[in-house]
């Protein structure tokens, strides 16, 4: 094969779709590239199968009733107002809470 007309790139540039096209030709934007859009997949599945993995394991890892104490005391803490806030700080928290009423 020439070296110049690997992935077909005149046809694929008026838009006929070889499996070979390459990403920004017409040939792929109408449903070519079809050995590419794989590529890409495969690539994109390698990439987020273990991340999905370690979500689902962490999902698993905190439904463990050893956490709820734990638990208790972050919601806890969460409804507590902040002590020994900054003047300044206070200041705008008292104006971010005017402007929302």
């Amino acid at each position: 094969m020439f070296p110049g007309l690997a992935n077909h790139p005149g046809d694929c540039a008026i838009g006929i779709q070889w499996a070979d096209c390459l990403p920004g030709t017409s040939g792929y934007e109408n449903g070519g590239g079809r050995i590419h859009r794989e590529a890409a997949q495969q690539q994109q599945d390698a990439i987020t199968a273990p991340i999905i993995a370690a979500k689902k394991q962490c999902i698993d890892d905190m439904q463990t009733a050893n956490l709820d104490v734990i638990r208790g005391k972050i919601e806890l803490f969460k409804q507590m107002p902040l002590l020994g806030q900054s003047f300044k700080l206070q200041q705008m928290i008292h104006f971010q809470q005017r402007m929302n009423m």
